[in-house]
């Protein structure tokens, strides 16, 4: 019985499942089935996008996988080894798949022997290479976009009272005079609201919402846009290109002084729909009360974030008294008790014997579980490897001063071996450093320089994202309250651990000697720790006359 050729077609972009990109792979496979003996079966992938390479998002090649495990395929065919992946990781894993169940590896250019190693080094620099080809044609990509924006093509989600004509921003025939007039109106002294009520009222609906209604905020968006006075930014996210079109390509549907008296307005207002207020203790700073505190402007018109009571924010507007716990209390500055409750933070983290020896047990536990013999098998391959890059080199400059291989192929993959042999020189040092340092136990790492040093690292964080992570990973809850006497205000600190005044009680056996856990650190319970922590917090003028009452 003959065997059998499995033939894999795809494309990377849907303009090409139309065209013969697939006949193509097809026939190729084919006529290679009929020029070994074999018969053939074809699964077809179709279109498969260039920029989710990874195997498992492919259905069809999971199949040929999956056939591959169970051993119905022994013999598999695509056009070249970027219809596998372009995605290097994944061509590790597809590449180990073959070796351990003994696939042969068939495209145009004949059968690859994956268990060679100079030949699953040519496969992955391939990889790489195919991997750089995306990289380029998505900067093409990138390239057009920005050509037709210096065009004065406009390349945003088209505002409200517009129309894109060829590329073009023109002003919508009807919804073009109610932008004009929804300025009007904010400036007459309407409301976000009134002027939604005012579109309610004469039909007029948003372009792209399934609701058929404008909310306030949407309103406040729009009011903002400094598109409707020719003025807008394009910004890629993907390559960070930013471009200030010319003005002249975007035809102004409101007047500049209209537009600015808006804007003074809303400034006054305090509505700025480009602006939120993200506050380090969200979620864990609450009242006396218990309620949780949000982070709003002040009402002296300095729009200064302050910390207030939702419960009272609530309240008073009504005129209720609702907490007698909360009453007395004073709103406080966000930004100083931010950076206060930082610091406390990181001070409580430096002095804990808790964090010391837990980071001890990580530093030094990592460390004892590198034994010599696997560190000296990794430094083989590493050498192995750095050793087998020369033949590549030998074999890239084959091809290419045989004129089988053009000289920007040649570079790129030149460059890739250069970039590989230069990752491999950084690894090699690091085991070796590993390596003498089992060999010398008296230059382990230091493991209370590591601590202050991952100490430092957290202290470094300015990104309000990351230290909120850091805060809600070691913080329970933060209370506040006022002393009216000395105009002072308390925090009240919970974390999550005993962290507070802690210390460190090694536990010994009956004969008095240390006893030790499986990796052979000292066996310990913590002694005088507690979880709270109570702290006058005193600086001029750092609350708001505002009083919750």
């Amino acid at each position: 019985m003959k065997d059998t050729l499995h033939i894999y077609t795809r494309v990377s972009t849907s303009n090409q499942v139309d065209g013969t990109s697939l006949e193509v792979q097809k026939d190729n496979g084919i006529e290679l089935s009929k020029k070994i003996d074999m018969n053939y079966e074809v699964h077809n992938e179709g279109h498969g996008s260039g920029f989710s390479e990874f195997s498992e998002f492919r259905p069809i090649f999971s199949e040929v996988l999956e056939k591959i495990k169970d051993g119905e395929i022994k013999h598999l065919f695509v056009k070249d080894l970027s219809r596998l992946t372009r995605n290097e990781m994944d061509s590790y894993k597809i590449n180990s798949i073959l070796l351990k169940h003994e696939v042969s590896l068939y495209t145009t250019d004949g059968i690859y022997d994956l268990s060679n190693m100079e030949k699953s080094m040519m496969y992955k620099i391939l990889t790489m290479f195919n991997e750089y080809q995306v990289k380029v044609s998505r900067m093409k990509s990138i390239e057009g976009k920005v050509k037709r924006v210096h065009e004065g093509k406009y390349m945003l989600t088209i505002p409200f009272g517009y129309v894109k004509e060829n590329g073009y921003l023109k002003e919508h025939p009807e919804n073009g005079e109610w932008v004009k007039k929804m300025f009007e109106w904010y400036k007459g002294g309407m409301s976000s609201v009134d002027i939604r009520k005012e579109f309610f009222k004469n039909g007029v609906k948003p372009t792209r919402s399934e609701s058929g209604w404008f909310p306030p905020r949407t309103i406040q968006v729009m009011l903002r846009n400094n598109t409707y006075i020719g003025n807008y930014t394009f910004h890629d996210k993907e390559s960070g290109v930013t471009i200030k079109p010319d003005p002249s390509n975007v035809p102004p549907l409101v007047d500049k002084k209209l537009f600015y008296d808006v804007q003074k307005r809303m400034d006054m207002e305090g509505h700025n729909s480009n602006q939120k207020i993200d506050y380090l203790l969200r979620d864990v700073i609450s009242c006396p009360c218990g309620t949780p505190m949000n982070c709003k402007g002040s009402n002296s018109g300095k729009n200064i974030p302050l910390y207030r009571c939702r419960n009272q924010e609530r309240t008073y507007q009504k005129r209720k008294k609702v907490c007698d716990d909360c009453i007395p209390m004073r709103s406080i500055k966000m930004k100083p008790v931010d950076e206060f409750v930082w610091n406390t933070l990181l001070n409580t983290l430096n002095q804990s014997s808790l964090i010391k020896e837990s980071v001890k047990k990580e530093i030094l536990g990592k460390k004892s579980t590198y034994g010599k013999r696997s560190i000296k098998n990794s430094l083989k391959k590493l050498n192995e490897e750095r050793s087998n890059l020369d033949t590549m080199r030998l074999e890239l400059e084959k091809e290419y001063y045989s004129g089988k291989m053009d000289k920007n192929r040649f570079d790129v993959l030149i460059q890739s071996v250069n970039q590989r042999e230069n990752d491999l020189n950084t690894e090699i040092t690091t085991k070796q450093v590993e390596l003498d340092s089992i060999n010398k136990k008296d230059k382990w790492l230091d493991w209370i320089e590591v601590h202050l040093s991952n100490i430092n690292g957290i202290n470094k964080i300015t990104d309000i994202k990351e230290r909120k992570k850091v805060i809600q990973n070691y913080v329970q809850t933060i209370g506040l309250q006022w002393d009216e006497i000395n105009k002072q205000h308390t925090l009240k600190i919970s974390f999550k651990l005993p962290l507070v005044n802690d210390g460190i009680n090694y536990k010994k056996g009956k004969r008095n000697q240390f006893l030790r856990d499986r990796k052979g650190f000292k066996k310990y319970e913590i002694l005088e720790g507690e979880k709270d922590l109570t702290t006058p917090y005193l600086l001029p003028n750092s609350f708001n006359s505002y009083t919750f009452c």
